[in-house]
């Protein structure tokens, strides 16, 4: 087997890993999303003790792979990769799998926005739950230009033009 061929299969075997990695953390997302969004709190917190955002796995799978870029002498910046993967195997199937992987990160991203969003909207939820149930206004920490500390309160205040 010639350093071509070597390298191709511990890409493709690195490249399935990857994507059943990160395939698993985009449905873990999107379970806790359906979670919330249906309010099932015994589910949520099933959910969260599994634990499986086990992104230090996702870490060291990117480390591995530019490790076998190195070894074998490919550039190991990113811009680089389609390019490296056609180096290698141009007409065969690790660029479709590069491409299949690209998609499940792209995936993930959008799990992960989605994520934010939701983890968001609960905070306000619960912040302004918390302001009715106590009789105290709403007070949020924000950050001036300068990155100095000051409170916000959310009361409604009149603007004078």
């Amino acid at each position: 087997m010639n350093q071509a061929e070597l390298c191709k299969k511990e890409l493709t075997i690195l490249f399935g890993l990857q994507i059943d990695k990160l395939s698993a953390i985009t449905q873990y997302l999107l379970s806790i999303k359906t979670a919330i969004a249906e309010n099932n709190i015994n589910n949520l917190k099933q959910l969260i003790l599994e634990e499986k955002l086990t992104l230090d796995e996702v870490e060291h799978l990117e480390n591995e792979r530019t490790a076998i870029f190195k070894k074998y002498n490919l550039s190991t910046d990113k811009n680089d990769i389609l390019e490296n993967i056609q180096i290698i195997d141009k007409n065969g199937s690790l660029p479709r799998l590069w491409q299949q992987l690209k998609t499940v990160m792209d995936d993930l991203e959008k799990a992960m926005e989605i994520s934010k969003i939701l983890l968001s909207h609960g905070q306000t939820r619960v912040r302004q739950s918390l302001s009715l149930l106590t009789g105290r206004p709403q007070v949020s920490k924000t950050y001036s230009s300068e990155g100095k500390e000051s409170e916000y309160s959310a009361k409604r205040s009149i603007a004078v033009a």
